[in-house]
């Protein structure tokens, strides 16, 4: 299946399309699942910034956040390694997302 980004929108094949709240900043693919990095604005708090949808437009999850704090930590990255999820957070934690249902299976610091 091949998609494409516009602004705030992912479309599907050229027929599914999927509206979020920010622009949509990067997708990784696996098999009929999209992991969808958001762009919230600048001096806006979004921490749960990764949402996972179907080829079918409907959303499997949102990521959970990373530290319970309050504190403005978005993700900045997704990346696929195999058939994992891995995340990098704007504080400098790097964390492996469960596909399945969103949840953090492990965290590190990086900085």
């Amino acid at each position: 299946m091949n998609y494409s980004i516009k602004e705030n929108k992912l479309v599907i094949n050229n027929d599914i399309e999927i509206e979020f709240l920010y622009n949509v900043a990067k997708v990784v693919q696996f098999e009929d699942i999209y992991v969808c990095l958001l762009s919230p604005p600048l001096g806006e708090k979004m921490n749960e910034n990764i949402t996972c949808v179907t080829s079918k437009g409907e959303v499997l999850w949102i990521v959970e956040k990373i530290i319970p704090e309050e504190k403005d930590f978005p993700y900045v990255d997704i990346m696929k390694r195999g058939d994992k999820l891995i995340a990098s957070s704007w504080a400098g934690f790097r964390v492996g997302i469960r596909l399945e249902n969103g949840k953090i299976a492990w965290r590190r610091i990086t900085k």
